[in-house]
């Protein structure tokens, strides 16, 4: 019997809990840090693969994993965060992908009034083969990287509050 085009199948085996409250497995708080571990597992059909007129599907299996540790400090704050998704197809190799993304966050307070937080992130991207922004087809899917940088500084006058920021 032919494959129903329509299959999909995941499971989140770690979920992301936003919170330690939210943790439902109680795995993620050390004392001095949140620690959120998170692994999603799935596999579906996609019955157009390579988005176009003759289509043909496939299937593929993903491991979607992720990781995010947040301090819990009374003063100052640092994040760290990465995930990964990373799919396999059966017939059609050239779709494989591996996608992810890494950000780091320092909140440093300088007074009970200022503040300046820097954000770092970058990662690895795929263009999904159903976004048209061109008519010419690749051989394989477009694979770019991404960075990303922020400083922003605050200060508040008593009930104003000042902020410069640099991207």
């Amino acid at each position: 019997a032919p494959a129903d085009p329509n299959a999909h199948w995941e499971k989140t085996v770690f979920p992301i809990a936003k919170d330690v409250k939210d943790d439902p497995y109680a795995i993620g708080y050390t004392g001095m840090a949140y620690v959120a571990p998170g692994v999603t597992v799935l596999a579906l059909h996609d019955d157009n693969v390579f988005a176009a007129p003759n289509a043909q599907g496939d299937w593929n299996v993903g491991l979607a994993p992720s990781l995010s540790i947040r301090s819990d400090w009374p003063r100052h704050a640092v994040s760290l965060s990465a995930d990964a998704d990373l799919r396999r197809y059966d017939k059609f190799a050239s779709e494989d992908s591996n996608t992810w993304t890494v950000e780091g966050t320092g909140r440093f307070d300088v007074s009970h009034a200022s503040e300046v937080l820097a954000t770092l992130s970058g990662g690895q991207r795929v263009e999904p083969r159903t976004l048209q922004v061109t008519t010419v087809e690749t051989e394989k899917p477009v694979r770019y990287g991404v960075e990303a940088a922020t400083v922003k500084a605050t200060h508040e006058f008593n009930r104003v509050q000042v902020v410069g920021t640099v991207d």
